[in-house]
C-alpha cells in the first residue's frame, strides 16, 4: 500500500471517529467534564504560583524593612536584642568578607611574584640555550676539522705505503740488472732507477714531515674538544638546574595557589551561610515589625507597610479564587 493512501485513511478514519462521538450525548459530555476539570486544574495551578510570588515579595520586603532599620539606627520598642543581634551578626560578615578580599589580594601578589621569579629564570634558560646552541655548533665544527685531519692523515699513510712499495720494486729491478751481464747501458739504467727511488724517498720524506704537522693540529684540535665537551657539560648542567628551579616554583606556587584558593572558597561557604541566617533574621525583624504596624509611627518604613497591606489584600483575594473553584469542582 502506498504510503500516501494509508495516511488519507487514516485521516478519514479519525473525521469519522469524531463525527460518530460528538454525536453521543454521553460521550459529549464526558469530555466535556475532563476538558473543564482539566481548565480548573491549570487556573489552580496559576493561582498557586501567583501566591508563592507574593509571598516572596513579602519576604523581600520583610528583609528590606530589618535593613532599613540597621542602615538608618531605627529605634524600635521591645526590638533592642534583636537589632544588636543583627548589628553583631552583620559586624561578622564584614569582617568575613573584608578576610576573603585580604586572601585574594595575598594570593594575586603572591601569583605575580611567583610569575615574575619563574619569567626570570626562563629568560635566562633561553640565554643559557642559546649559548649552549653556540657551543654545540663549535663543536661540530672542530669534530668536522679533526675528521679532516683524520682523513688526511689516512691519505698521506696511504700514499706513503704506495711509494714505499714502488721503492722496494724499483730496488728489486735495479738488483736485476746489476747480476745480468747482457743488458746495454746497464749502468744509466741503474742510475736512471736510483733517481727515480730518491725521488720517491723525497716524497716520502715530506709526507712524514706532514704527517707530523697534522698529528700535531689533531692533538691540539682534540684538546679544544675536550675543553668545548666540558663547557657543554656545564651548560647542560646550568640548563637543569634552571628547569629544576622553575618546576620547583610552579610547583611551590601551585601548592599555595590550591591552599588559599580552599581557604577562599571555604571562606565563601561561611559567608553564603552568614547571609542567608543574616538575611532570616532580617526578614524575621521585619515580620514582626509589620505586625507591629499599628503601634509605630515611623515614616521610613510607610512604603513597605502600604506595599505589604497591597499584597496581603491579593494574597486573600487569590485564595478565595482558589476556594471557589474548589466549592465548584
Amino acid at each position: 500500500m502506498p504510503k500516501w493512501l494509508f495516511w488519507t485513511m487514516l485521516i478519514i478514519i479519525i473525521i469519522e471517529t469524531t463525527i460518530i462521538l460528538t454525536r453521543d450525548k454521553g460521550i459529549r459530555g464526558f469530555f466535556k467534564n475532563i476538558f473543564k476539570n482539566l481548565g480548573k486544574k491549570i487556573k489552580k495551578s496559576k493561582l498557586n504560583s501567583k501566591i508563592k510570588d507574593l509571598k516572596s515579595e513579602k519576604y523581600e520586603i520583610f528583609m528590606k524593612i530589618g535593613k532599613t532599620i540597621l542602615e538608618k539606627s531605627l529605634t524600635i520598642d521591645n526590638k533592642s536584642e534583636e537589632i544588636n543581634k543583627l548589628e553583631e551578626s552583620q559586624k561578622n560578615l564584614k569582617e568575613l568578607k573584608d578576610k576573603k578580599k585580604s586572601r585574594e589580594n595575598k594570593l594575586e601578589k603572591v601569583k605575580k611574584g611567583y610569575e615574575e621569579k619563574i619569567k626570570t629564570y626562563e629568560s635566562k634558560l633561553d640565554e643559557e640555550k642559546e649559548l649552549f646552541d653556540k657551543i654545540k655548533n663549535e663543536l661540530k665544527n672542530k669534530n668536522k676539522e679533526l675528521s679532516n685531519l683524520n682523513d688526511k692523515t689516512y691519505s698521506n699513510n696511504k700514499e706513503i705505503k704506495k711509494l714505499e712499495k714502488k721503492i722496494t720494486e724499483l730496488k728489486s729491478k735495479a738488483e736485476k740488472l746489476k747480476s745480468d751481464n747482457s743488458p746495454e747501458n746497464k749502468v744509466e739504467k741503474i742510475g736512471k732507477i736510483n733517481s727515480e727511488i730518491k725521488g720517491y724517498e723525497n716524497r716520502i720524506t715530506e709526507s712524514k714531515e706532514e704527517l707530523k704537522d697534522l698529528s700535531k693540529d689533531a692533538e691540539n684540535v682534540k684538546k679544544i674538544i675536550n675543553e668545548i665537551n666540558k663547557k657543554s657539560e656545564t651548560k647542560e648542567k646550568d640548563i637543569k638546574s634552571i628547569k629544576e628551579e622553575i618546576n620547583n616554583l610552579e610547583n611551590e606556587i601551585k601548592i599555595i595557589k590550591n591552599d588559599m584558593e580552599k581557604e577562599i572558597k571555604d571562606l565563601d561557604v561561611k559567608i553564603e551561610k552568614y547571609e542567608k541566617e543574616l538575611n532570616s533574621l532580617f526578614a524575621s525583624l521585619g515580620k514582626e515589625i509589620y505586625e507591629m504596624k499599628e503601634e509605630l509611627d515611623i515614616i521610613e518604613l510607610k512604603e513597605f507597610f502600604d506595599k505589604l497591606s497591597d499584597i496581603d489584600i491579593e494574597i486573600e483575594k487569590t485564595e478565595t479564587e482558589i476556594n471557589n473553584i474548589r466549592l465548584k469542582s
